[in-house]
C-alpha cells in the first residue's frame, strides 16, 4: 500500500492489538494520537484499518440495523484474527478474560456466519453478537467469563431479554467460560452454555 507514515501505522497496530472486543472509534484514536504528538489524519487511520482488515490481522463488526446510516455512524467492534496477539501485546498481565473469550467466539462466528453484527437495545444495552447463518437462522449471543455473581448474570440476561424483543426471530444464548452453577436458572428461551461445549458443537 506504499505506506509512508510508518510510526503512525505501528502505533495504530499496537492500539488495535491491545484492545480486542471493544468499540473502535477512529475519531477518538485520531484525537488521542494528536495529543501524543503522533501526526496522522483521520482519513489515513481509516485507510490503515482497511489495510489491516485486508491483511486478515483484524476484523470489525457493524451495529445491527436496517438503516445504513446507523451502521455507518456508530462505532464498529474490533476483533483480532489471532487470539494470541491480544496476550502478546497486552500492556499488563491479566487481560480481561471476557474480552479474550468474546474474541474467540467472534472468530468462530465470522467463519460460520453469513452476516455478523453487534446489537444495541433501545435502552442502550449491548449484546455482543447477532449472527445469521447461511440458512437465515439468527442468534443473539452474549459472552461472559464468569456469571457466578448474581449482578453479572442479571445484567447479561437483561440485555438478551431486551434484544429478543427487537429481534423476536432470533434464538438467545449466553456463552460463559466456566460451567454455570447448578442453581443458576436463566429465563425461558435463554440457553447458558460453556464456551468449550459451544465450540465442540459448532
Amino acid at each position: 500500500h506504499n505506506v509512508s507514515n510508518l510510526p503512525a501505522l505501528r502505533a495504530f497496530v499496537r492500539q488495535l492489538l491491545r484492545n480486542p472486543a471493544t468499540l473502535l472509534s477512529v475519531s477518538k484514536t485520531y484525537s488521542d494520537f494528536n495529543s501524543r504528538g503522533i501526526s496522522v489524519s483521520k482519513e489515513t487511520l481509516l485507510a490503515f484499518l482497511a489495510y489491516l482488515e485486508d491483511a486478515f490481522l483484524v476484523f470489525t463488526l457493524p451495529l445491527a440495523s436496517r438503516s445504513e446510516r446507523r451502521r455507518q455512524v456508530n462505532p464498529r467492534k474490533l476483533y483480532l484474527a489471532d487470539h494470541s496477539l491480544a496476550q502478546a501485546f497486552s500492556p499488563a498481565p491479566g487481560l480481561d478474560r471476557g474480552r479474550l473469550i468474546e474474541n474467540l467466539v467472534a472468530c468462530e462466528l465470522s467463519r460460520a456466519s453469513r452476516d455478523l453484527a453487534y446489537a444495541r437495545t433501545t435502552s442502550g444495552l449491548e449484546v455482543d453478537f447477532l449472527a445469521t447463518d447461511f440458512e437465515g437462522h439468527r442468534q443473539l449471543i452474549q459472552v461472559a467469563a464468569n456469571i457466578s455473581s448474581p449482578a453479572v448474570l442479571e445484567r447479561e440476561v437483561r440485555a438478551l431479554t431486551e434484544a429478543r424483543k427487537e429481534f423476536p426471530d432470533a434464538a438467545t444464548l449466553l456463552v460463559t467460560e466456566t460451567e454455570p452453577a447448578r442453581d443458576v436458572r436463566a429465563p425461558e428461551g435463554i440457553k447458558i452454555v460453556p464456551v468449550w461445549q459451544w465450540l465442540l458443537t459448532r
